[in-house]
């Protein structure tokens, strides 16, 4: 059961990982490091690691619950912002009306 829930750990580590790298790609550095954080803490190795230093978080539960807490929080803060860079070949106002 302790390896499938390191694995576990692994992939959501990763997933959060990737997130983290589409706020730095997006130009926010707050969020990023918000982000980054969350997603190691949640991989084993920096989770045991933090666990030596806060004890509740050397438990897996109490790690992935942080680590998630952290990637939510760089998303609101990533939310709040309100100074975007434009994505590439989109220009301001070409929504298109739904219908």
């Amino acid at each position: 059961m302790e390896i499938l829930i390191k694995l576990v750990r692994w992939l959501a580590g990763l997933a959060l990982g990737f997130i983290a790298y589409g706020a730095l790609r997006a130009g926010d550095t707050i969020p990023f490091t918000l982000m980054l954080a969350g997603a190691l803490v949640v991989l084993p190795p920096v989770g045991a690691l933090a666990g030596r230093l806060a004890t509740p978080v050397g438990r897996h539960s109490v790690a992935i619950a942080l680590g998630f807490a952290l990637v939510l929080a760089g998303l609101a803060v990533a939310g709040l912002t309100s100074d975007r860079a434009p994505v590439p070949g989109e220009t301001p106002g070409s929504e298109q009306a739904g219908g």
